[in-house]
């Protein structure tokens, strides 16, 4: 409980001695409303003040040392483990060496020899008081940090576990687990499995639900695969983008009934509420944090066979072993993919159709022939650049917007024909995508080089000069400049002098050499020879042509 005093807070504080007339002058003689403080006790003998601080709770205790029935340094090592914060100045009659190390033991905030020195007493005292004034701020800090932590505690979480099942910011195994406490994750040692959710025919709800709808439904679908329904298993659950989500799962032994159950009972469920369906994809298990990332790419893998297995299907990665996955494909097609996308990531339209051409050449006659194997490895090309998008901070979807309706499109496709070109459209998209983002940067850091240019044509200026002032190397915005304008930087730098110069000439007043400096050049003969040049005319022959007309 807190006193106040003139609107001000006071601190309380008790007083211990066995002499009377010693106790009774430290409570009446010193100011101690001034100094923050308010005497709410007075004990005679340490059993006395003992009973009385526990009861009080003093922020502050002045007590003698020397006292017959409990010695005040007894009185502060009985208070200490129950009051850590107690100020306790203690009052002495002996210069005592061995009281005084006795004290400092105790982390006594002060010593002062009898006869007590009023000032001095004030002195220790508003000490006492400024250090639980910072001591409680400190506390108050604390616990405010500790309110910002825990309210920030879920965004935390997610996006560790995003990190996680993303592979970006890899950490070691015992890192993962270390921050994986210090965010207080349910997960431990035992096994992991990731499943990944996707709502069906989710764009057919979109237009019609609100955003609103949109946010219960989330909300509904996270609380529900998110729960710990399954004994012996712990599960964290993050949405990855609209209708779809992932699941990370922890539990003792591998137990695939209880999530097929689970499953199966989420999926029910949903359909009973929304009248909507979802496809469930599920990993195979490892014992360390740092695979959980592979686990999401094989529910991801899974998944991705709704098309021939149907939707509202549970789907287990370990039934796929068999089935004609890419992994089992070809050697080639992995090294193919890689090529494909960074020939798209490069911006190159032409060369990104004749690759996906080449690698779809490259599948053997018996595959091209199983539509399910066609569009897998299609599926797996896609998923290839949607990866390495999201590496740069870019989201498919929203580079293709309403041209592109995910998997649903190529379950439509009936030909191999229409496939590729299902692909070559998707790829080219992000291709051109790239290549504007790359042509605005282009005509960006031309634009600077022309403005440098014409603001100091008049200067002594080189392509080194420009360069450092726009922090780019000079034969990369040579090359630049060279592809957007068809000229070089010198020659544009020479049409804008020229250019000047000739404008310049109108004026009667001025005479060659004026022009030469002002547009860059130190040496008239030299000016004369780049004007004659470009114009086919000497200066002079210019400006009586000029002075003719």
């Amino acid at each position: 409980m807190l006193y106040f005093y003139g609107g001000k807070i006071m601190f309380k504080l008790m007083l211990v001695d066995d002499e009377t007339l010693e106790r009774e002058g430290l409570r009446d003689f010193i100011p101690w409303k001034e100094l923050g403080v308010e005497v709410v006790g007075e004990a005679s003998g340490g059993p006395q003040a003992l009973e009385m601080a526990t009861r009080l709770r003093p922020e502050i205790i002045i007590t003698d040392i020397k006292m017959p029935d409990m010695s005040g340094l007894e009185l502060a090592s009985r208070l200490k483990p129950a009051m850590p914060l107690l100020k306790v100045i203690f009052v002495s009659g002996y210069q005592d060496f061995e009281y005084a190390k006795n004290a400092i033991s105790l982390d006594a905030y002060g010593y002062v020899l009898k006869p007590v020195d009023d000032d001095e007493l004030m002195n220790v005292v508003k000490k006492a008081v400024d250090s639980i004034i910072e001591e409680r701020n400190s506390i108050q800090e604390k616990e405010a940090l500790r309110g910002q932590i825990a309210e920030s505690l879920p965004l935390l979480q997610q996006q560790f576990l995003r990190d996680v099942i993303f592979h970006i910011n890899c950490r070691k195994e015992a890192e993962l687990w270390d921050r994986s406490s210090y965010l207080k994750l349910p997960f431990d040692t035992g096994v992991f499995c990731v499943a990944v959710v996707s709502i069906d025919d989710y764009k057919k709800y979109d237009d019609k639900f609100t955003q609103e709808d949109k946010e219960i439904l989330n909300r509904y679908v996270l609380n529900m695969i998110g729960g710990n329904s399954i004994p012996g298993m712990v599960s964290m659950a993050l949405q990855i983008k609209e209708a779809l989500y992932a699941v990370i799962m922890n539990m003792k032994t591998d137990n695939i009934d209880g999530i097929d159950s689970f499953f199966r009972k989420f999926i029910d469920t949903l359909n009973d509420v929304y009248g909507m369906t979802a496809t469930v994809g599920i990993s195979e298990t490892v014992i360390n944090y740092s695979g959980i990332w592979t686990l999401y790419d094989q529910a991801m893998m899974a998944i991705k066979h709704k098309w021939y297995l149907g939707k509202g299907q549970i789907i287990f990665s370990s039934d796929l072993e068999d089935d004609v996955i890419l992994k089992n494909a070809s050697p080639e097609l992995p090294d193919m993919e890689n090529d494909i996308v960074q020939i798209t990531l490069s911006g190159d339209i032409e060369g990104v159709n004749a690759a996906i051409r080449e690698y779809f050449d490259g599948i053997p006659f018996d595959k091209k022939n199983s539509p399910g194997y066609v569009k897998n490895i299609s599926l797996n090309l896609v998923a290839a650049i949607e990866r390495a998008l999201i590496e740069r901070g870019e989201n498919l979807n929203d580079i293709l917007k309403e041209n592109f309706r995910g998997f649903e499109d190529l379950l439509c496709l009936e030909t191999i024909t229409d496939v590729i070109m299902w692909v070559e459209k998707i790829f080219a998209d992000v291709a051109t995508y790239i290549r504007e983002q790359h042509n605005d940067r282009n005509s960006l850091i031309v634009n600077k080089i022309t403005k440098i240019i014409n603001e100091r044509y008049g200067q002594d200026i080189t392509v080194d000069d420009i360069s450092r002032e726009i922090y780019l190397s000079p034969n990369y915005i040579r090359s630049i400049f060279k592809n957007k304008t068809g000229r070089t930087i010198l020659d544009y730098l020479v049409y804008i002098r020229m250019k000047k110069a000739s404008e310049m000439m109108n004026d009667a007043s001025l005479h060659i050499y004026d022009v030469a400096k002002k547009v860059g050049y130190n040496s008239v003969s030299y000016f004369c020879q780049v004007f004659k040049q470009y114009y086919g005319v000497t200066p002079k022959e210019y400006m009586e042509s000029m002075e003719r007309s």
